[in-house]
């Protein structure tokens, strides 16, 4: 079944993720566990992307700590599954991106020009404090 799933979108997903600053690896084993039903397992993970074992817990290893994947033990195997999903890796992308200082700078040297009759700004000056609060949140 998960392995239908993955041969319709698997490959779109995983290039999504490669332009979020994932490797081509961490992408892939994302977006499989993204569209799988159930936790999996690294020899799951391996038989569906085609992935080494090492490769696979590198990958698990950087998710973990973007706070993306956790794992379920069940006696010896752990059983991988995404916590957070696009929206909070978009909003982790971009906070790597961007300073909220220097939205915030912006923001306020924007405001002065408003002020000073240049209220063509004012979506601009709206925009930034737009992503300021979802960068916050």
């Amino acid at each position: 079944m998960i392995e239908n799933v993955y041969r319709e979108i698997g490959g779109e997903l995983t290039r999504l993720l490669e332009r979020f600053g994932y490797t081509h690896s961490v992408a892939k084993v994302l977006s499989i566990l993204m569209i799988s039903p159930k936790p999996l397992s690294m020899s799951e993970i391996r038989k569906l992307s085609g992935l080494s074992l090492g490769s696979i817990s590198m990958a698990i290893k950087r998710l973990e700590n973007d706070g993306v994947v956790t794992y379920i033990k069940k006696g010896r195997t752990k059983f991988f599954k995404v916590i957070r999903g696009l929206p909070y890796i978009l909003k982790m992308v971009l906070s790597r991106l961007l300073s909220i200082d220097e939205l915030k700078l912006i923001e306020n040297k924007g405001e002065s020009l408003v002020v000073k009759g240049h209220d063509y700004l004012k979506t601009l000056i709206n925009d930034i404090k737009h992503l300021i609060t979802y960068l916050e949140k």
